[in-house]
């Protein structure tokens, strides 16, 4: 069972949108197939209804950026640009399944998604993943290698650019790529 769908709703009626506007993302999506709870709720919005999220506006249409814009909600914009999929892609091609009358992103871009980034989040979540996965009867681990190579498959100038992204995104990565560059304990910057 999904958690905090309901405070989700509310969510989307007191900024008139539709569950249709919408499609959730992150643990959730993984959440509908079973055996494991969500933290939170993540999701994406159809680009034509983005327009009323300022900062979002702000950030390139090939770039993936996010916030939290209540407790437990996070609204992302091209979360899974690494594996090139943008927010249209999934809205145009329905790359999600509909649960609870909600879209949810396929499960298994999800994964692949995870796959490829390889945080240490991540690899806690495949870990989880593959001991439940056997449960998950309509999954598609052949889908799931396809999208994965995807980011395999991008220029060096996109992977160059996706890793600038995060940098910016996440100071903190420097610091610690510095220092095991340099070899050292406590770099001071």
């Amino acid at each position: 069972m999904v958690k905090y769908l309901n405070d989700f709703e509310e969510y989307l009626n007191r900024n008139s949108l539709t569950k249709k506007d919408v499609c959730i993302v992150g643990s959730a999506a993984l959440a509908v197939k079973g055996g494991r709870d969500n933290k939170d709720i993540d999701f994406i919005i159809r680009p034509s209804k983005l327009k009323k999220f300022k900062k979002f506006n702000k950030i390139p249409l090939n770039y993936s950026g996010h916030h939290e814009v209540e407790n437990n909600i996070d609204i992302y914009k091209n979360r899974y640009v690494i594996v090139n999929i943008d927010d249209s892609m999934i809205f145009k091609r329905k790359l999600y399944k509909h649960y609870n009358g909600y879209n949810f992103v396929k499960a298994e871009i999800e994964i692949a998604y995870k796959n490829v980034r390889m945080r240490s989040k991540d690899i806690e979540d495949m870990k989880e993943i593959n001991s439940i996965s056997n449960s998950w009867r309509s999954l598609d681990w052949n889908y799931v290698d396809e999208v994965s190579k995807r980011y395999y498959s991008l220029t060096n100038y996109r992977k160059m650019r996706y890793k600038i992204d995060e940098l910016v995104r996440n100071p903190s990565i420097i610091k610690f790529k510095i220092k095991k560059i340099l070899n050292l304990e406590n770099p001071k910057l």
